[in-house]
């Protein structure tokens, strides 16, 4: 899970919230044009058809894992890449929270953070599995006294694959 702490004591949970609330959709403000304005009908409504595995071999690599079937796994990140950590989140009046990719994955990202499912293999690190149906981001909200969070949801979670 992907944390922002909050330095204030307990009785300031109101203000917490509300600063980060107001910290993030400040942030994204610029971006929401951007945003609204390039995404296509067609991105948010890939046809069933779609050649994922076609699209994505030349940024990693598929394996068959043993629980999750074909995985796709990224080539050229960090050792310790994490699936929702080069871009930002931007709010949008169609879908709410979005997740933008940055440059380094926009090529790639497109598919894999709006279809499918992030998993966590021991061996292999994160892998994806493909899925069907379109989301602006694909995990969990979390929210706590201190904290705002995000993790990827697994695949067989709340719809989709």
């Amino acid at each position: 899970m992907f944390m922002v702490k909050s330095n204030c004591g307990t009785g300031c949970r109101f203000l917490v919230r509300a600063a980060v609330v107001l910290s993030l959709g400040l942030a994204t403000l610029a971006f929401v044009p951007t945003v609204t304005g390039t995404l296509s009908f067609a991105q948010a409504q890939v046809s069933e058809s779609a050649d994922f595995q076609v699209a994505l071999e030349p940024y990693g690599r598929w394996e068959r894992h043993s629980r999750w079937g074909q995985v796709w796994i990224p080539a050229k990140v960090v050792r310790d890449w994490r699936p929702y950590t080069v871009g930002r989140w931007a709010y949008t009046d169609d879908w709410g929270w979005y997740w933008v990719s940055d440059q380094a994955e926009d090529d790639w990202g497109w598919i894999t953070f709006h279809y499918g499912r992030w998993v966590f293999d021991r061996e292999l690190g994160w892998v994806w599995v493909a899925g069907r149906e379109w989301g602006p981001g694909w995990v969990q909200w979390r929210r706590g006294t201190q904290y705002v969070g995000w993790a990827p949801l697994p695949p067989g979670l709340f719809g989709n694959t």
